[in-house]
């Protein structure tokens, strides 16, 4: 029975509200003051998504009615000052950290067990099991591993050392693709988050839907289009899915295609928008990150394959239509492309100016973010 009194899931809703708008806020004013160390951000980015973690999971167990065991409530407060702990004294102490590469104190070996206790315990809340056995199974290779004979043994590795290096050195939890997601990742998150609010996502699905509604095979070519334009502001196959989605798949269902298929068409094109410029998934910052790349090459250099992916997707589609003796739709179910195009070209706008920015002017891909959020947003 539950037991949990009823306005707790409401509580719980506005503080991950506000934690989130504090993060939204912190990386605004990271980016825009210029002057917060790499270190710091990475900190304070994984410290608010841990704790924002743990509310969401217990949201996620109130609405299912299940009950919240005093207990747990009691792990999961000391796992918030265990990671409050940690990242704050991380944030203070970032100037001395590099002091502190061959010689850890106890304070720094201290938040390197604690974030990685807490990376676990997301991790197995919220993806199960398997995910933090292989981390253990890793960490107990580098303590114990110099017990294994052959070439699969090695010298040993204190638990001080491993804790100290997940936390300073660039292959641990703090390395580049932890700094990509705090730096540029996070920016273009909230770009797309303020271009979806503000109607760009819509006004993508109702201009592809005015140009192929009515061609054979119509609804499935639009969940490609739609996705593709959607993609290249999200850069998230789920967002993609969950917006484009609810409209293409039933669309699909309706002129004769097998739900199993509409499903698979709507997965198949949500995801390439990965590789969708100018806005991609976490994997292209971390590419130009790690080679030393402006973001711009990595852009280029997915325009072909982004195209090629979404050409072959569609003739796949049209082939499948054809077989079937499909139809579009009616021409007065659909909106009209150019008093589409007239009463939302204004939504699109912030896309041509960020590939101005970031081609044309050559400013950062934080800064041109920044920028474009604030005339989405204008």
């Amino acid at each position: 029975m539950k037991t949990e009194k009823p306005d707790m899931k409401k509580y719980l809703n506005y503080l991950i509200t506000v934690l989130s708008a504090v993060l939204c806020l912190f990386h605004l004013y990271a980016v825009y003051r210029g002057t917060l160390s790499i270190m710091r951000q990475k900190v304070v980015h994984i410290g608010l998504i841990l704790l924002l973690a743990v509310l969401v999971y217990f949201v996620k167990k109130l609405e299912k009615g299940e009950r919240i065991h005093p207990i747990d409530v009691a792990v999961n407060a000391l796992f918030f000052g265990g990671v409050i702990y940690a990242a704050s004294y991380i944030f203070i102490m970032d100037k001395q950290l590099v002091f502190f590469q061959g010689a850890p104190n106890k304070e720094i070996i201290l938040a390197g067990l604690i974030l990685t206790a807490a990376l676990f315990f997301i991790t197995q809340r919220t993806l199960g099991w398997v995910m933090p056995l292989i981390a253990v199974t890793a960490l107990a290779y580098g303590v114990f591993g110099d017990r294994i004979p052959g070439a699969l043994g090695h010298r040993t590795y204190s638990i001080a050392r491993i804790s100290s290096s997940l936390i300073l050195g660039e292959d641990g939890i703090m390395g580049t693709p932890l700094g990509v997601s705090a730096g540029t990742v996070a920016m273009f998150v909230i770009f797309g988050s303020v271009l979806q609010y503000t109607g760009a996502g819509q006004a993508f699905i109702d201009l592809a839907f005015a140009a192929f509604g009515t061609i054979r095979g119509g609804p499935a070519k639009v969940a490609v289009v739609s996705s593709a334009l959607f993609g290249s502001i999200s850069g998230s196959p789920i967002a993609n899915v969950v917006s484009t989605g609810t409209f293409t798949i039933p669309l699909m269902k309706k002129v004769g295609y097998e739900p199993e298929y509409a499903g698979a068409v709507e997965a198949v094109a949500s995801t390439g928008g990965q590789i969708m410029p100018p806005i991609m998934g976490a994997a292209a910052f971390i590419m130009a990150q790690s080679m030393g790349v402006p973001y711009m090459t990595i852009v280029r250099a997915a325009i072909l394959p982004a195209f090629l992916y979404y050409f072959m997707v569609l003739i796949s589609i049209h082939l499948v239509a054809v077989k079937g003796g499909m139809k579009g739709l009616p021409a007065s179910q659909l909106p009209d492309f150019k008093a589409t195009l007239k009463k939302s070209w204004f939504l699109i706008l912030p896309i041509g100016v960020l590939v101005y920015m970031l081609v044309v002017l050559r400013l950062s891909t934080n800064k041109a973010a920044l920028y474009c959020c604030g005339l989405s947003l204008v």
